[in-house]
């Protein structure tokens, strides 16, 4: 199941939630059945004769819920393999499924799905990432190996990511993580357990880096973004299947840079894409 967050004020939380927002907070799951269910988060004080402080009681209590099969009855076995939320509008979803299309679903607007992005190849799609800049982009990893890059106005992808010269070029897209700190970086993990650095400021045609991994990766998340201080390196977090996790300290190629220069960077991207 994939489970995002967001609060009342608008902030948006990937993965295990953290404090709290103002209000009551709102967690979004997914089933693979393409179920969809909106959480209230609802913190009780309560006062305990056991413990010299009041604990406090988290509880999840259901909103509603919306089921994607009963709104795609043309898709008899669809099977839903990720979801994130627009980061600029947390009532947009964005689902990946296992027919190759990505469903964009406004999450409190009845039963009509917004946009349906074509994979532009036949084949499954596994995982996304939302864009951390820009809430127009967004990334998707298929079963064929290949990473496409959409625009959320354009149907079809503005880019097709592929290794064709490498031996794992058909090995199937497992997890993404856009680079916080370097709009251009984009790191994807496959089925074959490596992991593979893209540099769009460097090239579109093959990876700058790929490196094998020996213990089977599950988890994969870069540090936040950057908040203008240059002490705090950035990092790499890396779980594994036997519980163990890694942090990788980020070279300066790959790391934080001035403010002015990753907005700078930024205003590249964004010019870059466009012209696609």
């Amino acid at each position: 199941m994939d489970v995002a967050a967001t609060g009342t004020d608008g902030s948006y939380s990937d993965g295990p939630i953290e404090g709290r927002s103002r209000g009551r907070d709102i967690i979004c799951s997914l089933d693979e059945d393409g179920e969809i269910i909106l959480w209230g988060v609802v913190v009780k004080q309560n006062s305990s004769k056991t413990f010299e402080s009041d604990s406090k009681e988290v509880m999840l209590v259901k909103n509603s819920c919306i089921s994607l099969k009963t709104m795609h009855p043309d898709f008899r076995d669809l099977v839903c393999t990720d979801l994130v939320l627009d980061i600029s509008n947390n009532d947009y979803a964005y689902v990946s499924t296992n027919y190759g299309f990505i469903l964009h679903y406004h999450l409190k607007g009845g039963s009509n799905t917004v946009k349906t992005f074509h994979p532009g190849t036949d084949s499954s799609a596994n995982c996304l990432e939302a864009c951390p800049f820009s809430s127009n982009y967004l990334l998707a990893g298929f079963m064929n190996g290949n990473v496409n890059l959409y625009s959320r106005l354009v149907d079809n992808p503005l880019m097709i990511l592929s290794d064709k010269e490498s031996s794992v070029s058909n090995s199937s897209i497992q997890l993404i993580q856009w680079s916080k700190t370097r709009p251009f970086v984009i790191y994807v993990k496959d089925a074959a357990n490596n992991i593979h650095i893209w540099d769009l400021s460097e090239s579109d045609i093959f990876p700058i880096y790929s490196i094998p991994f020996q213990k089977n990766i599950t988890c994969l998340k870069l540090s936040p973004a950057i908040d203008g201080s240059e002490d705090n390196r950035a990092f790499l977090v890396i779980g594994t299947d036997d519980g163990s996790v890694y942090m990788h300290n980020l070279s300066e190629e790959h790391g934080k840079q001035p403010k002015s220069i990753y907005e700078e960077h930024i205003k590249t991207f964004l010019n870059y894409v466009s012209r696609l």
